[in-house]
């Protein structure tokens, strides 16, 4: 029932277009003074290191490749500071790279991994992957839209912990946990906007 279309970044509901997590949190950012090639070397450098992380956690990496390549050298430290992350954590995931829609609210996301960390934090949390060298105030309410996803499918869920898993471009990361109630407010407070301008057009 839900589909999602890479290209222009749209999420589909039973055919009906829906707005993504990502778009609603989008006034949270401010990229309006960043020249458009950086933004969009960005947006490149993210995609690639996501399926990157994803084809590891699914064992299907082929490092070899990826390391021998030169256009690829750019990406090489951000593969390290994942497995590192992974080392310290030791995560068992039971969800990679999953898309849901709340039907309680009328948006749709993808979120990046949802599992057990069994080392250092222990506990079931949804992971959220970034690469930007500077946090945003929109990562947590960002996680906080995909966790009610999750517990719309799964009531359990909405007691899972939230990280966002910074990496570096020079093999480190930081993992930055969410815990405050006010995420999913603000997240609120975003969605309450964007319907209010979907329906003023």
């Amino acid at each position: 029932m839900l589909t999602f279309d890479a290209g222009p970044h749209e999420y589909k509901w039973r055919g009906q277009k829906v707005p993504g997590v990502t778009t609603i949190i989008s006034p949270l950012s401010d990229w309006s003074k960043v020249p458009q090639d950086i933004l969009l070397s960005a947006q490149m450098r993210g995609t690639y290191v996501h399926a990157m992380t994803e084809a590891f956690d699914n064992g299907t990496l082929d490092e070899g490749a990826i390391l021998e390549a030169p256009e690829h050298a750019i990406f090489h430290g951000y593969l390290r500071a994942w497995k590192a992350f992974c080392d310290d954590v030791d995560p068992v995931w039971h969800e990679i790279e999953t898309m849901g829609y709340s039907q309680s609210y009328g948006f749709a996301g993808t979120w990046d991994r949802r599992g057990e960390l069994t080392k250092r934090t222990p506990g079931n949390f949804l992971i959220d992957i970034k690469t930007a060298a500077q946090s945003s105030p929109s990562w947590g309410p960002q996680t906080a839209a995909y966790r009610q996803i999750r517990a719309e499918l799964e009531p359990t869920a909405i007691t899972d912990r939230r990280g966002t898993v910074q990496l570096h471009a020079d093999g480190t990361y930081d993992f930055l946990t969410w815990d405050s109630p006010d995420d999913w407010r603000v997240f609120l407070a975003c969605l309450t906007i964007f319907n209010h301008l979907r329906a003023t057009k």
